[in-house]
């Protein structure tokens, strides 16, 4: 696992597929820059680089998100992002980002099928990431994260 904290988890999915938990609590300096260098490093690896998140309400801080963008320079075309959340504060800061950064949408837990569409996930794939999911989630001393426990629902996936 990439970052395993109280409140946070991420880990991959393949080469080039990033998922993560957030909890109500947004991500620390600390947790932002062990995830930082691998995501970096897949973008310049893979031609395409996924991101599949569900959060409860955390989120990356301005200049947490102003590092990334820096950070992916050039790449920062190949990463397609998708933001499972029915929090109204992401909801509304990702929506306002999507404005400016084409590749980045946001979902409601009960269109997780759509947000594995819009990363081009086969079937299989997305049976393997949320398995992944659940494997990590279940990692985490915070209990449960609603968001994706919602999205598994929808899907009928096992927790």
């Amino acid at each position: 696992m990439l970052v395993d904290r109280p409140h946070f988890a991420a880990d991959y999915f393949g080469p080039a597929t990033m998922l993560s938990l957030h909890s109500r609590l947004s991500i620390t300096d600390a947790e932002f820059m062990c995830v930082l260098p691998a995501f970096v490093d897949a973008t310049k690896r893979c031609a395409r680089v996924h991101s599949l998140v569900f959060s409860d309400g955390g989120a990356p801080s301005l200049s947490q998100r102003r590092r990334l963008f820096d950070a992916l320079g050039d790449h920062r075309r190949v990463v397609r992002n998708a933001v499972v959340t029915d929090a109204p504060s992401v909801r509304f800061v990702i929506g306002a980002m999507s404005l400016v950064v084409e590749t980045i949408q946001v979902f409601a837990p009960d269109q997780v099928a759509e947000a594995m569409n819009y990363l081009g996930y086969s079937i299989r794939e997305r049976r393997d990431a949320l398995d992944q999911l659940a494997l990590v989630a279940k990692k985490i001393p915070v209990g449960r994260f609603f968001a994706f426990d919602r999205a598994a629902e929808r899907l009928a996936l096992p927790r």
